[in-house]
């Protein structure tokens, strides 16, 4: 009986473009939730395809850049912020650019993004996402993001030492 809700959730992500389950990469993690987020105006995220993206202990945190006041949540937390309203009025993220380093279990990925709302609001900043190869699969175990404060995110991304 546990089979056929597996094959259906399976069967969503391969009709909706979602490819973590196929591919059992952390990379593709990160490029589905993106996918998840970006909803056209009416519609609803698929928290139940995010929930499937990260591991169940994660924690997701904001940093606001201009006054260093940090927030974290744990999973259920986040999903409840995805369902507020403001996202059916349409929203879009997307990749700018993005660096990746993995070793043995570990793997991290520091991504630019930028932001649109459906009434043109635009922001960019940084995701820095940590995930773990645990249970024959890779989780994001931790999503940490920030806004740019006029610095330009160029900066994120030179050598630095």
């Amino acid at each position: 009986m546990k089979l056929l809700p597996a094959l259906s959730l399976f069967s969503l992500c391969l009709n909706l473009g979602f490819t973590s389950l196929q591919a059992q990469s952390f990379e593709t993690l990160a490029d589905d939730l993106l996918k998840a987020v970006t909803v056209a105006p009416g519609e609803k995220i698929d928290t139940a395809m995010v929930r499937g993206l990260f591991h169940p202990k994660a924690i997701i945190s904001v940093l606001n850049p201009n006054d260093g006041h940090l927030e974290s949540v744990q999973l259920n937390a986040f999903l409840e912020f995805l369902t507020d309203p403001s996202y059916e009025e349409g929203f879009k993220e997307w990749e700018l650019r993005k660096t990746v380093h993995h070793f043995e279990g570990i793997a991290t990925i520091w991504q630019a993004f930028r932001g649109q709302a459906a009434a043109g609001q635009e922001v960019q900043g940084i995701n820095s996402y940590q995930f773990v190869y645990s249970d024959g699969r890779w989780w994001i175990m931790s999503l940490v993001w920030t806004f740019d404060s006029g610095n330009g995110l160029e900066s994120a991304f030179e050598a630095k030492g």
